[in-house]
């Protein structure tokens, strides 16, 4: 297992008061694994929901799932830029929102996602391209677009063998 997902508004628990979800949340800490929470939604996955939980489990790193969507991301921004164990991810926020978080988190934790939207047929693309818009240089580019995520999860690059 590389990680976790909580999606609150989903599941059907409240983030903070189930004592569950912070077992959870310990013994990912404990084992070196993230969680993704869904967030951006009120008012059980709210970005400053999940920073009270990151706040309570330093030990843990957490991923803001959605960069607070199209309406939370101000408050997703701070809680990933005043805390250092949690992430965002650029999935979710409009075009202005991507650039203020930009500007307000580290780079080491901003990372590229896709799934807000599905139902658009071209939302990698589309994605991908509102990353243009930031202007970063080619090693923030690569940062976000994977070695962040990759440092993150403790994936290596595969060396493959020459073939014969």
């Amino acid at each position: 297992m590389r990680g976790l997902k909580l999606h609150p508004w989903l599941q059907g628990f409240p983030a903070l008061v189930a004592p569950e979800v912070h077992d959870i949340c310990a013994l990912c800490g404990e084992h070196g694994k993230p969680i993704l929470v869904h967030d951006g939604t009120p008012n059980v996955s709210m970005p400053s929901q999940v920073g009270l939980l990151a706040a309570r489990h330093s030990e843990t790193r957490f991923i803001l799932g959605h960069g607070g969507l199209m309406h939370l991301w101000r408050e997703a921004a701070e809680v990933a830029a005043t805390l250092p164990n949690v992430y965002i991810t650029l999935c979710g926020p409009h075009p202005a929102a991507l650039k203020h978080i930009y500007r307000t988190v580290p780079v080491e934790r901003i990372l590229w996602g896709t799934d807000h939207g599905i139902s658009f047929v071209n939302m990698v693309s589309y994605r991908r391209r509102l990353i243009d818009l930031l202007g970063l240089d080619v090693k923030e580019r690569r940062a976000i677009l994977g070695e962040n995520v990759a440092t993150l999860l403790g994936w290596r690059p595969q060396s493959r063998s020459p073939e014969p």
